[in-house]
């Protein structure tokens, strides 16, 4: 009887595998999204290298004592594994959201971060070590890649404008969100309002993946944090996807440029309210007007 022989495995069936091996390793985790950017983009009519990343919590105290600290560090929550290949390759690889990465973005003291370090190592400890995607982290500093816009409205009416935002765009999907404040309050934590978004357009988000895929981790889909800080000013904080490509190598393309341009422009205008400027220039109008003028002679 003729041997026949298994069919070669494409890459995108070993990126398949090894986000199944992710998912195997986090059963015990609580899914809050799995995203396929490649099979996303291709629906849209776009194409990207095969990606796929896990976004999962492990319902404990964790996330909420690193968001006590500082509730930005929601950006970074709560955890991620990215399985995806690079372009022209057959290799799967991973990459993930690690410690060392938070701890110079958000400024942290290595102890601040020993229990979140401790789930994900021993998650990453369970893949292939020669699959791992290392990164130099030497750049990352204090905010890296963070761009933060103070909103002129309220917490909940700016999150109702951010998803009408979403919405208007009638490509923009609208994936998940996660409400950080009320998960701390199941542990008697405190933390203001904070709430992170989740959402994207799949052929923008494969215009600026298609040379950069390990950007996937981290500005793909949209995170978007809505929070509320302790003097009661509202920021909407997202990443810049342009640093990422810098990060992991060593350079940006015309999409992530447009990207950011585009969420920029968008989020602005979204939740800032240009009435209020105008009557603040029509106040600074006003007292001019009622200063004394200069004395010539």
């Amino acid at each position: 009887m003729d041997k026949v022989k298994a069919a070669t495995k494409t890459i995108s069936d070993k990126v398949d595998d090894a986000h199944i091996t992710v998912e195997e390793k986090t059963l015990k985790y609580r899914e809050v999204v799995k995203l396929d950017h490649h099979r996303m983009a291709e629906r849209n009519g776009a194409e990207t290298p095969p990606a796929i990343v896990s976004i999962f919590a492990d319902d404990s105290r964790i996330v909420s004592e690193l968001l006590s600290i500082n509730q930005l560090i929601g950006i970074d929550m709560p955890f991620k594994i990215l399985a995806y290949t690079e372009p022209n390759s057959q290799k799967a690889s991973y990459a993930y959201t690690s410690a060392e990465f938070i701890r110079r973005r958000h400024d942290l003291k290595q102890h601040d971060l020993t229990d979140y370090k401790k789930v994900i190592d021993d998650i990453v400890a369970q893949l292939p070590p020669d699959a791992i995607s290392s990164t130099d982290y030497l750049t990352v500093n204090n905010g890296f890649g963070i761009i933060k816009i103070k909103s002129d409205y309220k917490f909940y009416l700016t999150l109702t404008k951010i998803r009408e935002f979403v919405h208007d765009n009638q490509t923009n999907r609208w994936f998940s969100q996660i409400d950080f404040q009320k998960d701390a309050m199941e542990y008697d934590i405190s933390v203001g309002p904070t709430m992170l978004c989740l959402f994207g357009v799949p052929e923008v988000g494969a215009e600026a993946m298609y040379d950069a895929t390990k950007i996937g981790l981290e500005a793909f889909c949209q995170k978007v944090l809505v929070y509320e800080d302790t003097d009661g000013f509202v920021y909407v904080a997202f990443n810049d996807a342009t640093k990422f490509g810098e990060l992991y190598y060593g350079k940006t393309n015309k999409g992530q440029i447009n990207v950011k341009t585009q969420m920029t422009v968008g989020l602005t205008n979204t939740v800032t309210n240009p009435e209020k400027y105008k009557k603040q220039e029509a106040n600074i109008v006003e007292i001019d007007n009622c200063l004394p003028k200069p004395f010539t002679i």
